[in-house]
């Protein structure tokens, strides 16, 4: 016979699985051990899924089952059923299965689906019947799989993804390539799942940030319970746009529900021509735009690590009051390591309103990016005197922007705010921002501005909170799936949301 089950994810399908299995077993004693072939797309599905069940259930009695032969083989009830496990992605497995003999066979999550589910290939179906040929049991196949389309749960077709390697719209991913997920490593796109035209809705966020849905889109969130214990997060559920809608129609309170920070992306270290704390400093007091790199800081500290991190043969001289230059140890007609840094990184003739962040430093390893944001908060940075909070300014709008990049790649927040110009004396507008940083990432390079801060509050963790949801224009939509088992993955502004 064939049992096929459809049912969602968490009721149960696996456990559900081994207690048929059990039953069915149970009517053929005289043919202990009943031969059981379990197979998946992949082994890690299997690891995933399956192992963890069957060791849940031997806790909690459910069943007696003894893991052997490195988790190929799983002896139930003391030999009344043996489940051997197949994954097809192992060539070994693929091939032992053609020839192999059994009294039931289970097919788990056989078509493909946004989750980490690839899909068996049509060819196995064909062998699950002919392998059936243990005597004395009645032959039985089982599907177990998730409901059509359970799985499918789409975004805008051009929301950017964040990959290893910088932003891709989701629409032109690939199975294969990889993007980052919330714990901030790097993880494989599994399935992409076009979904054609689709109702969409903007999601918002206390910091600004957004991103379009649809209505079906599931969302880890955080309520104001589960932020208990001093604001460690400690349980996640899942929401739909369409929940998230009712609840900001229902006028409950704005902020409650938070979604994950990710925690600090894990970018490939590279080599960078010029220390990040040096480049940093450069940012927020340098002088870039004439031939010699100066520096201006009132801060004796600040002078004393860029001095100490400037390359060999390279020396900081003081010129007048806080103004000191870069030069070559060796003169002028030698070669001034840092000049020729600053003019690759097309930094060399930016004034105030034209600094950036080049995208070496951003695309870098946390350790690059945290001495970067240090160095730009040393000089440009300020710390509230009750030492609750952190901020940021500067004229020029790519270098706040780089800033918001940094902060949000190391799992904080920033709110950006605008100052109207007031003069001749300050004939730009200032951008300020302010900064959340998690525990454990420290902001200054400067112990006396570590020093203001105070150990966080509940109240100044930094949380991303769902504050609007608004209907867009309909437009083509897309989901995708990833082999990471948390089965989030980030996106635009660096939003941690579901496949």
């Amino acid at each position: 016979d064939i049992a096929l089950v459809y049912s969602a994810r968490g009721e149960g399908k696996t456990s559900g699985g081994v207690a048929r299995i059990l039953r069915v077993a149970s009517e053929h004693p005289e043919a202990w051990p009943v031969r059981n072939a379990v197979v998946r797309d992949t082994w890690r599905n299997l690891e995933r899924t399956l192992l963890p069940t069957l060791r849940e259930g031997h806790t909690l009695g459910w069943w007696d089952a003894v893991i052997r032969e490195g988790g190929t083989e799983v002896d139930l009830n003391g030999g009344e059923a043996t489940l051997f496990l197949f994954g097809m992605d192992n060539p070994k497995d693929a091939s032992k299965f053609q020839s192999f003999e059994a009294g039931m066979v289970w097919l788990e999550e056989p078509a493909a689906a946004a989750d980490l589910s690839s899909g068996i290939p049509i060819d196995v179906f064909a062998m699950a019947l002919t392998s059936l040929r243990q005597r004395g049991v009645r032959s039985s196949v089982q599907i177990t799989m998730n409901p059509p389309d359970e799985d499918h749960w789409p975004l805008w077709h051009g929301t950017p993804v964040l990959t290893p390697t910088g932003w891709s719209k989701i629409g032109d991913l690939r199975p294969g390539d990889r993007v980052i997920a919330a714990d901030g490593t790097a993880t494989e796109v599994t399935g992409v799942y076009p979904r054609g035209l689709q109702p969409l809705y903007r999601v918002r966020f206390s910091d600004g940030a957004s991103v379009l849905a649809t209505d079906d889109h599931p969302w880890g969130i955080y309520s104001k319970r589960d932020r208990s214990d001093k604001g460690r997060r400690t349980t996640i559920r899942m929401v739909t746009t369409g929940q998230i809608r009712a609840r900001l129609a229902a006028k409950r309170p704005r902020f409650r529900w938070t979604v994950p920070l990710p925690s600090p992306i894990q970018f490939p270290l590279q080599a960078v021509p010029l220390d990040p704390y040096v480049l940093g400093a450069l940012l927020g007091d340098g002088g870039l735009t004439t031939g010699e790199v100066k520096l201006c800081s009132a801060d004796p500290g600040v002078v004393e690590r860029v001095r100490r991190n400037l390359p060999p043969n390279v020396y900081l001289r003081h010129l007048r009051r806080y103004d000191h230059v870069i030069l070559s140890a060796g003169g002028r007609r030698t070669p001034n390591p840092v000049n020729r840094a600053i003019k690759a990184l097309g930094l060399s003739g930016c004034w105030a309103l034209t600094k950036f962040i080049p995208a070496l430093y951003l695309w870098n390893a946390p350790a690059v990016r945290l001495a970067l944001l240090q160095g730009l908060l040393d000089t440009d940075g300020h710390a509230t005197r009750d030492g609750n909070s952190v901020s940021f300014a500067s004229i020029s709008i790519s270098l706040v922007e780089g800033v918001e990049f940094l902060v949000r790649s190391l799992g904080g927040v920033t709110r950006r705010r605008a100052v109207s110009p007031t003069g001749p004396r300050r004939p730009h507008e200032l951008h300020v921002i302010g900064i959340a940083l998690p525990d454990g990432i420290t902001p200054f390079g400067l112990s006396r501005k570590n020093a203001r801060l105070r150990p966080k509050s509940k109240r100044h963790q930094p949380r991303r909170y769902i504050v609007g949801c608004e209907a867009v224009d309909a437009d083509e939509s897309v989901c995708i799936s990833v082999a990471h088992p948390e089965r989030l993955f980030v996106c635009d502004q660096f939003v941690v949301t579901h496949n």
